[in-house]
């Protein structure tokens, strides 16, 4: 009996010294840690400058990220890639060289480089991911080599400091069986950029044209992809203008007018955003208060400066864009009899919006049409809606009251995240 205590006594003992090693091991491992990771910290904040070895062929998503202190780098011919956010946070880096291999430059690989005065990208390039020098605020001078066939979105938002950026022959030239993409907004906040131009001599076989004035850019088929706003305050779009692509006057501040010519027949969401100085459209196309640009009955742009009430035109019968989105300062809207479609997110997160009246003649209300409208607390769906979309008044968190057809196709998530006690009355 004695020996089995003794011996349980032992295991216990052995169990107890075991669990104190393994502790201590663990919080000098944790402090080994924290002292290598610090002392990676220091080290990248203490360099200054960097040469790529020679046959290096990548440099890796986030490699470099958030060197700060990193003034200059040179990238061998070797490398053909630089990876997502390479560089970005980079703030003082000054110069670099881009090796003549390079094919490709990934999303955000230099963001926020705000230091980078000039660069040259290689004709070898023949991709340069979104937001790749966006807020590169110092960039004066930019070469966009003669192999660039795809652009991402924001590639180059809020370089501020540029003031004229040339076109390569390999985004403009048409060419059978190669497919080219210049996203959106890619010079959006370029405040300073005064023309696009080009070196292409012919006008035929272009996928890209500019304007005569070099303020915009142009998609084949008339539709501006980007605009140059520095110094101006007005502008007259060029007419021929079949469409104003998303994001395409984005941030221009400067702006208090716009012209719009009748050719326009389609304006993508958020063209005009930012624009905090714009007060008026003109133009045939214009309303007579100068906030609507209204083509064959639909609401394609909204201005909303300055106002907390606003009514929509007689000459309105469809809402299919979502030009109220987002417009937080309007706090009650009167929709005329003659709409009869809202369509989806045409009032998305007007947060402010404490009343709407909807008219009989609407029929169909779509999808997130009134989404996280969070200050309305009730609302009437006329007898004429046939359908409501899904999560049309989703997040509407004081809505508490509803009134709605017994016939009205109501989709299973319209009201998800309205408030808990909501009465829905079908009538």
């Amino acid at each position: 009996m004695q020996v089995l205590l003794i011996l349980v006594f032992v295991g216990v003992l052995v169990f107890f010294i075991s669990k104190s090693i393994a502790a201590k091991q663990t919080e000098q491992s944790r402090v080994e840690s924290k002292d290598s990771s610090n002392h990676s910290d220091s080290c990248e904040e203490q360099v200054e400058s960097i040469t790529i070895p020679d046959g290096t062929t990548e440099i890796k998503n986030g490699q470099f990220r958030n060197f700060r202190k990193l003034k200059s780098i040179t990238i061998p011919n070797s490398v053909t890639e630089i990876g997502d956010y390479a560089f970005g946070g980079c703030s003082s880096l000054k110069s670099i060289t881009i090796g003549n291999s390079v094919t490709s430059i990934g999303v955000e690989a230099f963001y926020n480089c705000s230091s980078l005065t000039n660069i040259t990208i290689p004709d070898s390039v023949t991709e340069i991911g979104g937001g790749a020098f966006h807020g590169c605020s110092s960039l004066t001078s930019i070469t966009i080599g003669n192999g660039v066939k795809n652009i991402g979105n924001f590639a180059f938002r809020n370089c501020s400091s540029l003031t004229n950026i040339a076109i390569p022959d390999s985004l403009i030239k048409m060419e059978d069986g190669e497919f080219k993409k210049i996203g959106y907004g890619i010079f959006n906040g370029c405040t300073n950029l005064k023309s696009f131009n080009d070196n292409f001599a012919s006008k035929k076989g272009r996928l890209l044209f500019i304007s005569e004035d070099g303020r915009c850019l142009i998609r084949i088929g008339g539709n501006i992809i980007a605009f140059a706003p520095a110094g101006l305050t007005e502008y007259t779009i060029p007419d021929g203008i079949a469409r104003i692509e998303q994001y395409a006057f984005y941030g221009c501040k400067e702006l208090t007018n716009i012209v719009i010519p009748n050719s326009v027949y389609d304006i993508g969401f958020d063209a005009f955003k930012e624009c905090s100085r714009l007060k008026s459209f003109s133009g045939d196309l214009a309303s007579k208060d100068g906030r609507c640009i209204i083509k064959n009955g639909e609401l394609l742009a909204f201005i909303p400066l300055g106002l907390t009430r606003y009514t929509i035109p007689d000459s309105v019968t469809h809402i299919e864009m979502p030009v109220f989105r987002f417009c937080d300062c309007l706090t009650d809207i009167t929709i005329p009899e003659g709409v009869k479609r809202i369509g989806r997110e045409a009032f998305f997160c007007c947060k402010n919006l404490k009343s709407i009246t909807i008219p009989t003649s609407v029929e169909k209300i779509g999808a997130h049409a009134f989404s996280d409208c969070s200050s309305l607390t009730s609302i009437t769906i006329p007898n004429s809606v046939t359908s409501i979309g899904d999560y049309a008044f989703a997040g509407c968190s004081n809505l508490t009251s509803i009134t709605i057809p017994k016939h009205t196709n109501v989709h299973e998530d319209a009201f998800i995240g309205c408030h808990l006690d909501i009465e829905i009355t079908k009538y």
